[in-house]
């Protein structure tokens, strides 16, 4: 998925496009089991393929639409993700704090079907202020956090208070979510976040 955040900094337009991609195949997938950054085990096989395959593909798309910026969380799946990617393309993977794993507290480790049966009888999505286990934060918290990072996105300063002009093209290859943002699609088959940031 990708989205452009524009802002006005100044008289000057700012914009900066995000492509979003999910971790590749790990041993959580296999597991069906919620991993955190302490306790994720990385990336399966198959996955360490689709994360090779991944840096293939987007090193085609960097030549027309250079990528300046890889982040990722420090979860070992996504980190992962990411390394070939940042390797192929001769960048760093830079971190900021706010994009990261929700905390599942003693969830981690079980599986998400026996956590889901044991929670209030509802989908956890359904009741996205409520802790989804003892010790977790609420789903709202979480995305507040990734909606903080997604702001921040450009050099570590929030879009709307950068210096620079001009488009930047910033690429997440390990994510979990962008949620909190409406999205449009783009004459370009972009997508273009109608909800500004919080």
């Amino acid at each position: 998925m990708t989205m452009t955040i524009q802002a006005d900094d100044l008289g000057k337009t700012v914009s900066t496009r995000l492509s979003f991609v999910r971790h590749a195949h790990s041993n959580s997938n296999v597991a069906q089991q919620i991993r955190g950054e302490n306790t994720c085990t990385g990336l399966t096989e198959l996955g360490h393929q689709q994360a090779d395959c991944l840096a293939r593909r987007i090193e085609l798309d960097h030549y027309d639409d250079p990528i300046t910026q890889i982040y990722s969380p420090l979860l070992a799946r996504a980190m992962q993700t990411a390394e070939p990617v940042a390797q192929i393309l001769g960048l760093e993977i830079r971190h900021i704090p706010s994009w990261r794993y929700a905390n599942y507290g003693a969830a981690e480790g079980r599986s998400w079907r026996e956590v889901f049966d044991e929670f209030c009888g509802a989908h956890p999505a359904l009741h996205p202020d409520r802790p989804i286990a003892e010790g977790a934060e609420p789903m709202t918290a979480f995305h507040a956090s990734i909606r903080t990072a997604i702001v921040s996105s450009s050099d570590g300063t929030p879009a709307n208070t950068s210096s620079r002009s001009g488009p930047r093209k910033t690429s997440w290859p390990s994510t979990r979510s962008c949620w909190g943002y409406r999205l449009t699609p783009g004459a370009d088959r972009s997508w273009r976040s109608t909800t500004p940031p919080s």
